[in-house]
């Protein structure tokens, strides 16, 4: 029997989940007067699943969330550890 791919192994965000983050990313973006019009959704999900396993290696098995920031004028995503 094969392990399940680690992105099923994961304590990260489902795919509904997923598309609210990219859908408060998105507005964040727009409300900052940044450009939105290279952001799809599949690229955002990627980089943010690719994060999950690290994340998930850092905090023992914690579930890991996303948060859409405004730092230093810049919109970005930071990850969220959930107790």
């Amino acid at each position: 029997k094969t392990a399940p791919p680690i992105a099923a192994r994961a304590k990260g965000p489902g795919d509904a989940r997923m598309r609210q983050i990219y859908e408060s990313y998105v507005d964040a973006k727009r409300q900052n007067n940044e450009r939105t019009d290279r952001i799809d959704y599949e690229t955002v999900a990627k980089s943010l699943k690719k994060m999950v396993p690290k994340l998930d290696r850092k905090h023992k098995g914690k579930r890991i969330d996303f948060t859409v920031i405004v730092k230093d004028g810049k919109v970005g995503i930071k990850p969220v550890v959930k107790k």
